[in-house]
């Protein structure tokens, strides 16, 4: 059991860092870093195994102009690493 463990908690950093550069991309307005992350190595691709959940914040920040601020809310991590954090344009 403690193995298991520990192979969560490896799991949960992953993807927290993960998670955290993803925020720094998005705050950056590198959009095409978030499109091709699945040139990123294993790390990415195993906190994004499938994106169905991924693509809708592709959607969203396609729709970014220039003048328009970005927020995030929902930022709460459950479990270790669910995530449901959102973006918020505003013009």
């Amino acid at each position: 059991m403690k193995i298991l463990k520990n192979q969560r908690n490896l799991r949960s950093l992953r993807n927290i860092n993960v998670l955290k550069s993803i925020i720094c991309i998005v705050s950056s307005g590198n959009h095409q870093a978030l499109i091709d992350y699945s040139k990123k190595g294993k790390v990415a691709q195993l906190a994004i195994p499938t994106n169905e959940h991924y693509l809708p914040l592709l959607y969203t920040l396609a729709l970014q102009d220039r003048k328009d601020q970005l927020s995030f809310f929902n930022e709460k991590t459950v479990m270790g690493s669910v995530s449901m954090r959102s973006v918020l344009l505003t013009s």
